[in-house]
């Protein structure tokens, strides 16, 4: 009987050396994959908060920026667009309102070997004050005309704006024979940032 028993605690200690191993086993293996789904997991997690704070730039980019529109009044003497400074007053305005409409263009005509002259059209508002124009001045005449200056002249006008070039280059367009005058009003996109944008740590 004594050896029975210990045959049978023998056998029973190789079996339960086995089932120990395999178990071992099972649960290693078990393990690597609970850390290989962890891993990816933590990938995807990864993956989606990238995705998400991408969406989020996006978003406040698009939240914190404002885009308006804005004109400008352009001057062509003949085919050359000049630049000009123009007023802030009525008639400028109402200029700018009528050249939305489409371009205006005057048939101007040179006179008094200082100015050139032309018709608008239509009576435009005007605040005339006794001035005495400069070479480069714009002006309104008599409420319906538009004069440029390459000379002098003392007279009352409502002033338009100045075109911004030297005097000599002003004197050679215009004091070589009648011109065609032309307003444009051109659109000018603006993009005005609200807030700054987050930055993302590296």
């Amino acid at each position: 009987m004594l050896i029975f028993v210990l045959s049978s605690c023998g056998q029973s200690e190789s079996k339960t050396e086995v089932v120990s191993e395999s178990t071992k086993a099972a649960e290693s293996i078990e393990n690597q994959t609970k850390e290989v789904q962890a891993t990816e997991e933590s990938n995807a997690a990864s993956d989606e908060e990238s995705s998400s704070a991408a969406d989020e730039e996006s978003s406040v980019a698009s939240d914190s920026s404002d885009e308006n529109e804005d004109a400008a009044l352009k001057l062509y003497l003949g085919e050359t667009e000049v630049p000009v400074a123009w007023e802030d007053n009525q008639t400028v305005d109402e200029l700018m309102a009528d050249a939305k409409e489409g371009d205006i263009v005057v048939n101007m005509s040179m006179y008094g070997g200082w100015e050139q002259v032309g018709s608008l059209g239509k009576t435009y508002t005007r605040n005339d004050v006794q001035m005495t124009a400069q070479n480069g001045d714009i002006t309104l005449y008599s409420g319906d005309q538009i004069v440029v200056f390459y000379g002098e002249n003392s007279w009352a006008y409502t002033k338009l704006g100045k075109i911004d070039l030297p005097e000599d280059e002003i004197t050679e367009m215009l004091s070589n024979g009648d011109i065609t005058l032309t307003l444009k009003r051109c659109s000018i996109r603006l993009l005005h940032l609200k807030k700054p944008l987050p930055r993302r740590m590296p």
